[in-house]
């Protein structure tokens, strides 16, 4: 080798190798970050305790499988719990801050509402349909073209802490048995006595080689498929309530916008009426979620199986981007229409009140 090329090389080697410690370097190191952040925050305030029975739960087959319905239920109520301390504890390290200067604050810092949840989700490797519906409209609110029916926060499941424990076709199991949701109905299948059995039931279902609405009630039994659509059976006559029913919508002044949902839901983890707003702000041709001052109220009266009315009456107000109010009957989720109502106050003090008819 002559001395001109020794030399380059030299001179090369000098260039390229400490540049690729310094990628390698920085590789590892946002590689430990990432997994510090499942555990520490780096915004300056501890992530909220979790209560959540974290060895009840497994992800099996890109579905979280879960001990027991009470699992199910605590992982829910424990999601909410952690949201709302979460976004209080933003709010208490960022006191006195108005609410332009907060949102400033929020998009700087890339503060992200939703951690708790997506730290429950990278626990356990899990593709949520949170996490779905969530990247979907990051992109939907890019491309600003809302328009109802489009909207992927539009999903039938509108609650956030159930999106956080389904998968993308809104399944989970159960022990051995998965459960599948619907807009209209839920169902659960336990076939052949093992689990792989019952998920092939359901692949089949989601492929189309079998149709839930169209089986029989002998082919039904024989896939161990259960179906579980309104909750108050053999009701009087002249008296029809029913579950499932919901309404939606979007409320827009100026630069300021609120969505608007509320439904009777009648899912084995949660028999309620749910009213839910999302706060809207528009930045530089696109709507991105707000924090304001906002108030839900979800009213009306669930009937029970002798469609005696049982009145229920919850407002929750806060300082949130999203917020959601539960009315809840200790029984079956089902109603008349025009009984479950809900009121909404949102950005740039945007109201609206809504019935549910049918």
């Amino acid at each position: 080798m002559n001395c001109g090329l020794k030399l380059y090389i030299m001179k090369l080697e000098k260039i390229i190798l400490p540049t690729l410690l310094v990628v390698f370097v920085a590789w590892q190191s946002d590689e430990i970050n990432r997994e510090e952040k499942i555990a520490t925050t780096s915004y300056g305030f501890d992530l909220p305790p979790s209560n959540i029975s974290y060895s009840n739960i497994s992800l099996y087959q890109g579905h979280l499988r879960f001990s027991s319905h009470q699992d199910v239920i605590e992982t829910i109520d424990d999601l909410e719990i952690q949201y709302n301390s979460w976004n209080d504890s933003f709010l208490n390290y960022y006191q006195g801050i108005g609410e332009d200067s907060l949102d400033a604050i929020e998009d700087s810092i890339q503060f992200d509402d939703e951690y708790p949840a997506v730290v429950f989700e990278n626990y356990y490797g899990f593709t949520s349909l949170r996490k779905v519906l969530h990247d979907s409209e990051e992109w939907y609110s890019e491309n600003d073209t809302f328009e109802l029916g489009i909207d992927p926060d539009e999903h039938f499941i509108m609650d956030d802490e159930y999106r956080t424990v389904l998968n993308a076709k809104a399944q989970l199991i159960v022990g051995d048995t998965v459960f599948k949701l619907y807009d209209d109905m839920y169902i659960s299948v336990h076939s052949g006595g093992t689990l792989d059995s019952s998920l092939a039931v359901v692949g089949q279902i989601n492929s189309g080689e079998l149709n839930i609405y169209t089986l029989s009630g002998p082919q039904k039994q024989t896939l161990g498929i259960i179906i579980y659509s309104w909750g108050t059976p053999n009701p009087p006559v002249g008296c029809t309530p029913e579950s499932m029913k919901k309404a939606k919508g979007k409320e827009t002044d100026g630069t300021r916008r609120i969505k608007w949902r509320l439904r009777i839901s009648n899912y084995a983890w949660g028999k309620n009426a749910v009213a839910k707003i999302k706060n809207q702000k528009k930045k530089k041709n696109r709507w991105k979620k707000y924090r304001t001052d906002c108030s839900v109220r979800c009213w009306g009266a669930m009937v029970d199986t002798f469609c005696v009315d049982h009145v229920f009456d919850n407002t929750e107000s806060k300082k949130r981007r999203k917020l959601k109010s539960v009315g809840v009957y200790n029984g079956y989720a089902a109603s008349l229409p025009g009984k479950v109502k809900g009121d909404f106050n949102g950005a740039g003090g945007i109201q609206k009140s809504h019935t549910v008819v049918w």
